[in-house]
């Protein structure tokens, strides 16, 4: 297993952290800390409570049959994060916040002598944790700067026919930060029919069971190719270029839904 010297995995609960531990495990790499937050009476859930057990069952496996027959399929995002961490032997440290932003996380990455943090989600970090000396690595669903902004994913697929993908090092701005790579992939053909199940179910299924395998898939070929982040080169995004958008609108919805019931 080959360490990634100076870089720290900061986990959460999302399934963002799990498919990224699984793509770097199974690349054989392992970032020198691993920093699992958990929240102060936080109640977060990936669970699809619109269907029953044996509904989800079924269409998480013919999702992963898909991602698994494009090579993007990273690992069981049923599991909680602390199982993965198990289930891949990785030892790691737990902090409890109350604030992404609070002064009990930034004092502990001042304090870390890692100086890139992978970024799994978690809220959206404020100047005085992006100012705190380190640099953030962030995979945006959507090529900046084109699709910036909220749900990415499924402005990407309504506007543009494709998963986008980005990685860049964050900055104050949203999705603004200088670009190390992007991606863009063809829209997977799922023996799912989304329409079924509603509007909320199918969202929640795309953003929790399909985008994270798309976003690991970035961040374990940046990694791979060149494991030390201070050798990556980027480029600089004019604020003015592209397009910010915000959280899609219901009336919006089946328009990017109904896109993965086209292919």
């Amino acid at each position: 297993m080959k360490r990634l010297e100076n870089v720290l995995l900061l986990a959460t609960a999302h399934n963002i952290t799990k498919a990224y531990l699984y793509r770097l495990h199974r690349l054989g790499l392992r970032p020198s800390k691993v920093l699992l937050l958990r929240w102060q009476n936080s109640s977060y859930s990936n669970k699809i409570e619109e269907l029953t057990t044996s509904e989800f069952s079924r269409i998480a496996s013919a999702i992963n049959s898909a991602l698994k027959a494009k090579s993007l399929f990273t690992g069981d995002l049923t599991l909680s994060t602390e199982d993965t961490l198990n289930s891949i032997g990785w030892e790691y440290d737990t902090l409890t916040i109350d604030n992404i932003n609070g002064e009990i996380l930034i004092t502990f990455l001042e304090n870390t002598s890692e100086q890139y943090i992978i970024f799994c989600g978690g809220g959206i970090l404020r100047k005085d944790v992006l100012n705190c000396g380190k640099r953030f690595i962030h995979i945006h669903p959507g090529e900046v700067p084109n699709v910036k902004g909220a749900d990415g994913f499924l402005w990407s697929t309504l506007v543009h026919d494709i998963i986008g993908m980005s990685a860049f090092f964050m900055n104050e701005g949203i999705d603004t930060g200088d670009i190390i790579d992007t991606r863009s992939h063809l829209l997977p053909s799922f023996e799912v029919d989304f329409r079924e199940m509603g509007l909320k179910a199918a969202k929640k299924l795309l953003i929790n069971y399909v985008d994270p395998h798309f976003r690991a898939e970035i961040l374990g070929s940046l990694f791979h190719n060149i494991p030390d982040p201070a050798y990556w080169k980027t480029t600089r995004q004019q604020h003015s270029e592209g397009k910010t958008y915000y959280f899609m609108h219901d009336a919006l919805l089946p328009q990017a839904i109904n896109k993965f019931n086209q292919h």
